[in-house]
């Protein structure tokens, strides 16, 4: 079992936010660093071009910038060999 969120279901299926979503998906998976900066950069980017367009409103950004960053430093953590933290509030 994986302590790793995936963006909300409703996320993955939104139009708007599927793109998003298979780029967090897609930090998950980094190879190496150079991959994990170039996702995560195209994630937070994409993001920000939601919220700049009005398309997602401040707790939705808030909400899928701290997926990013937690997917960011769990996967770098992971390349590093060190432990993951689990999800905040997800059962272990």
């Amino acid at each position: 079992m994986t302590n790793r969120p995936v963006a909300r279901l409703t996320d993955a299926r939104h139009p708007v936010t599927a793109y998003l979503a298979m780029h967090i998906s897609l930090i998950s998976d980094a190879e190496d660093g150079q991959a994990l900066y170039l996702r995560t950069s195209h994630a937070t980017g994409y993001l920000q071009a939601l919220y700049d367009t009005h398309q997602i409103g401040e707790d939705a950004v808030e909400r899928l910038r701290h997926l990013i960053e937690w997917t960011r430093n769990n996967r770098a953590q992971k390349l590093a060999g060190l432990p993951v933290h689990p999800w905040p509030g997800s059962p272990i």
